[in-house]
Order: structure tokens, then C-alpha cells, then sequence
């Protein structure tokens, strides 16, 4: 049986997850995918993970938790104004949270990519 220490793949770590989350997880792979189609994707720390190119170091990841869907690191070295929209959902320094129960920003989520696959030169 899979856990969730044995995806190989970002396909197989959403396969991990059920109703609700697995659907939330599918979006937000689908706003990584549609956004910034030059990234690399790929599993790094155990969750889906967008690089460059193979070999950098990712820009983002996202995961799941019991109750939520996280983002992880792509709000470093976003414009103020997209950092600011950001903070209800932030949890910590790098995390950005979203319960199963509340809708995901995806527009923000979009705009943030956005300006960070700018600055890395994918879009």
C-alpha cells in the first residue's frame, strides 16, 4: 500500500488523498500547470514541487494536511501589495494555508505565480 512517504510523482501524491482534498490538491496543480507551463514539477520534501529547471531548487511547493491545502515558499520576493492580499493565509513565514472548508484565492494564487515565473523567466 502507498503512503505518503512512497510518491514518486506529483500524480501518485494526489492519488494519497480523497474527496475534498484530492480535488483542492488537483486545482491547485492545475493553476501551477496553466501558469507557469515551463516549470519543472516534480516531489521534493515529500510534496509536489516547481523548479526552474531539473536540478534548481524549487520556487513552490503545495501539500495537503488533514484539514487544509498549503502553498509553500512562493510568496518570497512577491510585490508588497500581493504579500499583503496574502496575509490572512499566512501561517508562518513561508506558509500560506487554506482549510478545506474556505474557498482557495486562486486569482491571487495566479497573480503571485505569475510575478514569480516573470522573475524567473518561465512565462
Amino acid at each position: 500500500m502507498m503512503n505518503k512517504n512512497s510518491a514518486k510523482n506529483v500524480d501518485e501524491y494526489i492519488a494519497l488523498h480523497d474527496g475534498e482534498t484530492r480535488k483542492r490538491l488537483e486545482q491547485l496543480r492545475e493553476l501551477f500547470r496553466k501558469t507557469l507551463p515551463k516549470a519543472t514539477e516534480d516531489i521534493s520534501y515529500l510534496m509536489p514541487a516547481y523548479r526552474e529547471k531539473p536540478g534548481k531548487r524549487p520556487f513552490a511547493f503545495f501539500g495537503a494536511t488533514k484539514d487544509s491545502v498549503a502553498v509553500y515558499a512562493l510568496h518570497f520576493d512577491v510585490h508588497p501589495a500581493l504579500l499583503e492580499q496574502a496575509k490572512p493565509y499566512l501561517t508562518s513565514k513561508s506558509t500560506m494555508k487554506f482549510p478545506n472548508d474556505k474557498p482557495i484565492p486562486m486569482d491571487l494564487l495566479q497573480q503571485m505565480l505569475e510575478e514569480k515565473g516573470a522573475q524567473l523567466g518561465l512565462v
